[in-house]
């Protein structure tokens, strides 16, 4: 598997597991750009009471814990041909599927 694809299976093993997603093993195994790019994505799971950090490790709440397919396709990295979303010099795209109508 690519280091995409190991980062997007972490996330969203990690996330419907009670021991969550590691911020420092993001950090190390994936690099400082995934580890940005999920505290970038992730801050408005956090802002809404979706995920919570504690002790380093990214966490559903109660409420976050009926929404995690959503909230991990929404913390996937997709490296594709056409980016949107530019960090430390490196290009990545996120499509958003939030939004969508059923």
């Amino acid at each position: 598997l690519s280091t995409t694809d190991r980062y997007n299976e972490y996330i969203m093993t990690g996330l419907r597991t009670i021991w969550g997603v590691s911020l420092e093993r993001i950090q190390t195994e994936f690099g400082e750009n995934y580890g940005d790019y999920l505290k970038q994505q992730s801050q408005k799971f956090l802002d809404d009471g979706l995920l919570v950090i504690q002790n380093n490790i990214l966490k559903t709440t109660l409420k976050g814990k009926f929404l995690t397919d959503g909230i991990a396709s929404d913390l996937f990295f997709l490296n594709l041909e056409w980016p949107t979303i530019h960090a430390k010099n490196q290009v990545y795209h996120h499509i958003d599927f939030s939004s969508r109508d059923p």
